[in-house]
């Protein structure tokens, strides 16, 4: 038996070491929460949970953001312009004041003449919000000239109504609209802390809701538990799709009549669909 008696004594020799050198178990330091990083997110909590938006909360978050932009770190300094921009959008969002929407599209220009993830998603802004204001600004007299918008009317865009059709594995929600306007989607993850579910929102610019059409309109299929609808600001109509179930889903565009169109698919059937964990609309 000596090997046995070798090995207690090397693991007395060791207790004894441990004691003696008063050592420590290692512990994994944890990784630190940068003060951008809190404050980023913070923001994108208050932006996705909160029920009632303040102005004055987003322009607290502005200023802040403003300040890491200009003071912070190098690495910190595009992500925060990124942020003020996105700030100056939600406050447009919420008051409908035009001066907001203008300070955002000032700061997506500045980052876009970037060639990295920020530059991409502040040019896509741009698009978009270029998009909304030629449908806005868009005159008769320019139409008679033979000249066409690239979404809409000048006219605003009433929502006229919602229906849906339902298969063996998909819901498909139906938008139909006066004439074309910007639109933007998003999805959203279940929140069960606010007693939110999955939902995807469709912001309509440029839209008021018609006569008739019911705040909440039950579903209650496999996929599909509910729809509401709201004047998110006075120009913007949110439709909000509640969802039971699903793997994938598009949104699209199309005419005669004018229908965004929203398919909720409980399997990926469609190549184009979007999967629920890629990101949508930064």
């Amino acid at each position: 038996m000596p090997l046995k008696r070798y090995q207690v004594s090397i693991a007395f020799i060791m207790i004894f070491l441990f004691i003696l050198t008063g050592a420590r178990p290692v512990k994994r330091s944890k990784k630190v929460e940068s003060p951008f990083e809190k404050l980023k997110r913070e923001y994108i909590t208050y932006k996705h949970t909160e029920k009632e938006i303040k102005e004055e909360k987003l322009k607290e978050f502005y200023s802040k953001f403003e300040d890491f932009s200009e003071r912070g770190s190098e690495k910190d300094k595009l992500p925060s312009l990124y942020f003020c921009a996105d700030v100056m959008e939600k406050l447009f969002e919420t008051t409908g004041n035009e001066r907001y929407l203008e300070k955002a599209l000032d700061i997506y220009k500045k980052i876009s003449i970037n060639n990295n993830s920020f530059g991409i998603a502040a040019r896509k802004k741009l698009e978009l919000f270029n998009f909304y204001k030629k449908d806005k600004n868009f005159t008769s007299s320019e139409k008679s000239q033979g000249s066409e918008s690239v979404g809409s009317t000048a006219t605003q865009t009433r929502l006229l109504s919602i229906k849906k059709e339902s298969g063996g594995n998909f819901t498909k929600v139906i938008i139909e609209l006066s004439n074309k306007s910007a639109f933007e989607y998003k999805f959203l993850r279940e929140d069960p802390e606010a007693n939110k579910p999955k939902r995807i929102v469709v912001d309509i610019h440029n839209a008021v809701i018609g006569e008739g059409i019911s705040q909440n309109i039950p579903i209650s299929d496999e996929y599909v538990d509910k729809i509401r609808v709201g004047q998110f600001t006075k120009e913007i109509t949110r439709i909000v799709i509640d969802i039971m179930k699903l793997e994938s889903y598009k949104v699209y565009l199309l005419e005669n009549p004018v229908r965004i169109i929203v398919d909720v698919f409980g399997e990926q059937t469609k190549k184009s669909a979007i999967k629920v964990d890629e990101k949508v609309n930064q």
